[in-house]
């Protein structure tokens, strides 16, 4: 099983036509998806008792039992003021209370950030990976950055750029083959 987490509580958001084909392709591969959209995320997560374990909201209680089990993430996010989104730091913070050493640990991730600009979300990618790697979580080497995401929408909002297409789904097949590496040496 893959997790895909869409990084994003923007409505409409472009980061979610990414997440569609990633999560298309990884389908097709013969792997097993889900998905969590953070467009959904109810903003009752936050309030001021969320670190305490037993106050989490009954959503994050949902994505840490379905997250603990599943050991492949792939992060697809925008760049929001030159990071990552506080909606997904707010997620990831919700979650790291349900014991994060199970939640985190011994996972491994990829990251494909998204951005309007030219660095596709370097920066965010940078940041986010040291937040992983603190929780325990390895991040692959190799990032994916998303530039100039409106240029490869299609008319109804779609990820279809080809070219752009294909990069991404030779940076699926490598996260793939590095998952299993990583499984195959961390057992």
């Amino acid at each position: 099983m893959v997790a895909i987490i869409q990084g994003s509580n923007r409505r409409g958001n472009v980061t979610r036509a990414v997440a569609d084909v990633v999560a298309d392709y990884i389908t097709s591969q013969g792997e097993a998806t889900t998905l969590f959209d953070l467009e959904h995320l109810p903003g009752s997560v936050l309030h001021s008792d969320m670190y305490a374990a037993s106050e989490a909201h009954p959503y994050i209680d949902k994505a840490a039992e379905s997250l603990r089990n599943i050991d492949r993430w792939i992060i697809i996010f925008p760049e929001y003021n030159g990071s990552f989104p506080g909606a997904l730091k707010l997620f990831i913070d919700a979650l790291s209370t349900k014991e994060y050493e199970t939640l985190f640990g011994q996972k491994v991730a990829a990251l494909i950030g998204i951005a309007s600009g030219r660095a596709g979300n370097l920066r965010g990618i940078d940041h986010l990976t040291g937040v992983l790697h603190h929780l325990g979580t390895t991040v692959m080497p190799q990032a994916l950055p998303i530039s100039l995401i409106d240029q490869l929408l299609d008319e109804q909002q779609q990820f279809a750029d080809a070219t752009s297409v294909e990069t991404l789904q030779a940076y699926l097949n490598r996260f793939l083959s590095y998952a299993e590496e990583f499984s195959s040496s961390s057992v």
